[in-house]
């Protein structure tokens, strides 16, 4: 049984095709392109292909990037996320990071590319590199919409199969752009992508209950709260230590399709 996760508690249709509904095309997760084929070439399936979606909007100052940064970096060489790793059946996950602020092109960034991570070597290499990882935007209100959208369209260059797919969208603060975050929410959950949040609180007490209700969804799908971005760092590791536990429940070592897609709890 799956540990119970640690909880601290439109914009008008516009003619052109909106990009969560491009989105929503384009997620066939079993499909690849021929280079990411010829990637799959070195090395096997993995547990979970994780993106991680962190907050660099202009509520974020620049010491609170660094928390953001340093927690993230410590969290993935914990080890307790290790274990976790080691435990899934193919003792591997993926994991790509991004940086995210408004909606529109640009304001979403591919900050770090997909990483295989197989144990404790790999997992201090991709550690170093979120230590090194600059910032690629420091500006512009706060798109979930966006934030999504530009997050599920990485698994089309996932190198490797996967028997899981997850978003992991932290932030600290409610989307502002007035995009809906519904849209492509519904159309990741559908493809069988899980959405899980962490909520930082410290501008917006009632974050959580945002994260609960708007942004996270699928299988399994739960928030994390920190109450500041000094307390970021437990927090990322509890929520990637859940996250990719789940994966030790999958006796099948088979690539499987994503997981049936569920309402988000609420």
């Amino acid at each position: 049984m799956i540990p119970a996760p640690f909880f601290l508690f439109r914009r008008p249709v516009a003619p052109r095709l909106q990009p969560w509904l491009a989105l929503s095309c384009l997620l066939g997760l079993g499909a690849v392109s021929p280079q990411v084929a010829a990637a799959q070439e070195g090395g096997g399936a993995v547990d979970l292909a994780l993106v991680l979606a962190l907050d660099t909007s202009s509520s974020v100052d620049w010491n609170e990037f660094d928390l953001e940064a340093r927690g993230l970096a410590l969290a993935l060489k914990d080890p307790e996320v290790l274990a976790a790793i080691s435990a899934g059946p193919n003792h591997a996950i993926a994991i790509c990071i991004l940086q995210w602020a408004s909606g529109g092109e640009g304001n979403q960034q591919l900050a770090i590319g997909w990483r295989r991570v197989d144990g404790q070597a790999a997992a201090e290499a991709l550690s170093q590199e979120v230590l090194e990882m600059p910032r690629l935007i420091d500006a512009g209100g706060t798109s979930i919409n966006g934030a999504l959208t530009f997050a599920g369209a990485q698994f089309q260059s996932l190198p490797w199969p996967a028997n899981r797919h997850t978003i992991d969208v932290s932030g600290d603060g409610r989307s502002n752009d007035g995009r809906d975050v519904e849209g492509p929410r519904e159309a990741l959950v559908a493809s069988g992508v899980s959405i899980n949040g962490l909520a930082i609180v410290n501008e917006e007490p009632d974050l959580e209950s945002y994260y609960r209700d708007a942004v996270i969804g699928g299988a399994s799908a739960f928030v994390i709260v920190a109450n500041d971005y000094k307390a970021y760092k437990d927090a990322m590791q509890r929520k990637l230590a859940l996250e990719i536990g789940a994966s030790a429940l999958i006796v099948d070592a088979t690539p499987a399709q994503p997981p049936t897609p569920v309402r988000r709890p609420g």
